[in-house]
């Protein structure tokens, strides 16, 4: 079997295991197999939707989805002692063009921290209620691998939200929390450039396919479908 074939087959394989498991918290973002076999999980937000009620600590998640086959960025602020701490985690993605020297980054996502003041923490908040995440949801919105789209989540004043912004329908690089995610971003890899035109998500593997192929929508309560 040609190199590339088995590779694709080993695609697939990871392709699968999306969505099969619970997420647990970070340690499920330490390699590539755990953070994808969780990621339904994380992108619903399901640990943080069980743990929010009246008078628990403000929790967000912000994810950034360049293409998943090339670029995913994750960002949780969660409560620690003395602070607030934007955990990142960076997946720069599994690529094939139907060649061994195709297969790119298939290793750990790129994680760091960095600490919040409150100050910082009450600018974050202004910052998403400014672009409507703690707001109705955009129902419906469905989010495709091949697409450019933020996903926020979290527990805001005891309650749970999820919404979402697509490109080319929203400039997403213009969302008023953005800025300020990328100005505290630790963890080196830089934003990727948003690649012009519409892009098909395909299930085969030749030069220009994409390996992994899945799509989410959002609902008036979290995630409604995968």
């Amino acid at each position: 079997m040609p190199v590339s074939r088995r590779l694709g087959l080993l695609a697939g394989a990871l392709a699968l295991l999306l969505g099969a498991c619970a997420y647990q918290g970070p340690e499920s973002q330490s390699n590539l197999v755990t953070q994808r076999a969780t990621w339904f999980s994380y992108l619903a937000s399901d640990d943080i939707r069980a743990a929010c009620a009246a008078g628990a600590p403000e929790r967000y998640r912000l994810v950034y989805n360049a293409d998943f086959n090339r670029q995913v960025r994750a960002y949780d602020v969660v409560r620690e002692p003395g602070s607030w701490v934007l955990r990142q985690a960076i997946d720069r993605g599994v690529v094939f063009d139907g060649h061994l020297s195709g297969l790119s980054s298939l290793g750990a996502p790129r994680t760091a921290e960095s600490r919040l003041t409150d100050a910082e923490m009450a600018e974050l908040t202004a910052r998403l209620e400014d672009a409507g995440a703690f707001g109705p949801p955009d129902a419906g919105l469905t989010l495709g691998a091949q697409d450019y789209y933020w996903l926020a989540s979290g527990c805001h004043d005891g309650e749970f939200f999820l919404t979402g912004w697509r490109h080319p329908g929203t400039d997403i690089a213009s969302l008023p929390f953005v800025p300020f995610i990328a100005s505290h971003d630790s963890t080196g890899v830089p934003f990727p450039p948003i690649r012009p035109g519409d892009r098909s998500c395909t299930r085969g593997l030749s030069d220009r396919d994409d390996v992994i192929c899945f799509s989410v929508r959002i609902g008036q309560d979290g995630l409604a479908g995968y």
